[in-house]
């Protein structure tokens, strides 16, 4: 199958179970728990190097759940600048057919 023929039947399936359900699943869940997740090991690695201890501590789980939190509000936003950027390629091939 075309990518692009691809791309066109994805997005009429992401369209179709609708906006929110996009943009909650793929954005804030989807990108903004995982890269919540990163970030704070990233940070605590390159802060306090790999420590077992110092993840399971309060000080980092607290962090966690900030960066999550940080995280998934701006999953929200990637997910409607994905979902529009979608609807101008797709639906804008749609009209120029």
């Amino acid at each position: 199958m075309d990518p692009k023929a691809k791309g066109a039947e994805r997005w009429e399936r992401f369209k179709s179970k609708g906006k929110t359900r996009y943009v909650l699943l793929n954005g804030a869940i989807g990108w903004g728990i995982p890269v919540g997740i990163a970030a704070s090991l990233l940070d605590a690695i390159l802060d306090k190097g790999f420590s077992l201890k110092y993840i399971t501590s309060v000080p980092f789980l607290f962090r966690l759940e900030i960066n999550i939190l940080i995280f998934m509000i701006l999953g929200i936003i990637y997910g409607f600048y994905m979902w529009s950027s979608m609807r101008r390629t797709y639906e804008g091939k749609k009209k120029r057919s």
